[in-house]
């Protein structure tokens, strides 16, 4: 990782664009690398910021920007698919929980990362990471019986928590995480003919928007209610 010293912010050789269009071209899939690579050492945090959230931008860049002082653009860098896991390790240290969010979301963060913000203090960092679909089999289950029924819900919408686990959620006391397993894909269909049995409207309309349920198997699953 580059050190603080070496992020001296310069504009791209040449370019003498305004900002916004500076941040307009950063954020495009029309900059070169080396475009991108000035960008994100622009003077102006935007431009950075859109270079950090640049799929197309390399992993040097990347590690550079994890360093930036502005948090935004850290923010930005975490949510990028190209932050590679050992740049998402340091990001998930990071004291601003805004930060560990972008990071306990994203599908590149090692096991090691995952499981030091499952114990995160703030609760919406355990939130995000309830739904990475990379989570860990364990630590899904460990979230799924958490106190917290936010963190439940979130299990429940996750597109890879396995069928038994749905099972569980499904009988789970708050509407909230019932409606998310409703409208899970994966749910299975012996599962949507309980929840179309619910108690609560909310669920039973949450299973319109389950994509695996055709308008087909919709009328017949309400034809069997």
């Amino acid at each position: 990782m580059p050190s603080p010293s070496t992020l001296a912010p310069t504009t791209p050789p040449g370019d003498r664009h305004d900002w916004i269009t500076r941040m307009l071209l950063a954020a495009s899939a029309i900059a070169s690398q080396n475009m991108l690579q000035g960008y994100a050492r622009d003077p102006h945090y935007a431009v950075r910021k859109a270079a950090a959230a640049n799929p197309r931008l390399a992993a040097e860049s990347l590690s550079l920007l994890a360093q930036d002082p502005e948090a935004g653009v850290r923010i930005a860098a975490a949510g990028n698919i190209r932050t590679p896991a050992a740049v998402l390790d340091i990001l998930g240290r990071m004291p601003d929980w805004r930060i560990r969010v972008a990071v306990a979301r994203h599908p590149n963060a090692s096991k090691a990362c995952l499981a030091v913000l499952a114990d995160d203090p703030e609760l919406r960092v355990r939130m995000a990471l309830a739904g990475n679909p990379s989570l860990p089999p364990e630590l899904m289950r460990r979230l799924s019986r958490h106190e917290a029924w936010g963190i439940r819900a979130f299990v429940a919408s996750n597109l890879h928590a396995p069928a038994d686990m749905l099972q569980i959620l499904a009988g789970d006391p708050r509407w909230e995480v019932r409606m998310a397993t409703a409208a899970n894909p994966n749910a299975p269909e012996k599962l949507l003919r309980l929840l179309i049995r619910d108690s609560d409207p909310r669920v039973r309309g949450a299973l319109a928007d389950n994509p695996e349920l055709t308008p087909d198997k919709l009328r017949k699953l309400l034809s069997q209610h």
